[in-house]
């Protein structure tokens, strides 16, 4: 007669049962809040150190392009002066020049001022009489330019007064750039005028950054250069 198996203690059951549970709970169990914690602080010095690197890594960048960026701006506005220098008495529709009126004069540059003021009319536009007149003038730090269009020469004081219709702006923002000289002096030989124009300029942030630019340009007052 066969020997019946001996039947396993309901104890025993329960507590296999009971480690299931807890088994199953642990694989269930998130990571803890002192875990959270410190992924949290982690993630925050390394992207602290990430943004401090990125901001030095920029001033660096900056302090590196900044000279060359502003010297680029001085040298871009000598530039568009040359060029209307260069026009300065163009004429469409007379064998004389176009001058300031009360004047015989198409540049006009007064010392006691600092101003240098020029008209012609506009070469791009021959089928119009208007004349464009452009004063630049140095106040204080700042290099002021006043462009104005009329259907007759305008006097120098009048072009380089601010209008609703024409305002006068600075060249330069005087957040970064400072404006020390700004000169002209002219030469004849015959019937051209050769000018020098010098304009130094100082780096608002830093004053050992000094750009001093020279251009020379010669005005014949009948045609454009």
């Amino acid at each position: 007669m066969a020997t019946p198996l001996a039947s396993k203690p309901n104890g025993w059951s329960t507590r296999l049962s009971s480690k299931r549970l807890s088994s199953k709970r642990l694989s269930r169990k998130g990571f803890s809040l002192l875990e959270m914690l410190l992924v949290v602080v982690i993630s925050s010095l390394a992207l602290g150190s990430l943004s401090s690197f990125l901001v030095q890594s920029y001033r660096g960048m900056e302090a590196v392009n900044r000279p060359l960026r502003l010297q680029s701006s001085v040298e871009t506005a000598l530039q568009s002066l040359s060029q209307d220098m260069r026009r300065a008495g163009y004429h469409h529709f007379s064998a004389h020049p176009s001058y300031f009126q009360q004047s015989t004069l198409s540049v006009i540059w007064r010392d006691d001022l600092h101003q240098l003021g020029l008209i012609y009319q506009d070469p791009n536009q021959p089928g119009s009489s208007a004349y464009f007149h452009l004063v630049y003038t140095l106040e204080g730090n700042r290099l002021i330019a006043c462009e104005k269009r009329s259907n007759k020469p305008l006097t120098l004081t009048s072009a380089a007064k601010s209008t609703r219709d024409s305002l006068c702006y600075s060249v330069f923002d005087p957040n970064a750039l400072a404006v020390k000289q700004f000169s002209a002096h002219q030469e004849a030989y015959g019937s051209a005028v050769l000018w020098r124009i010098t304009l130094q300029v100082v780096d608002s942030r830093n004053e050992q950054f000094v750009y001093t630019l020279t251009r020379t340009v010669v005005v014949n007052n009948y045609e454009t250069q």
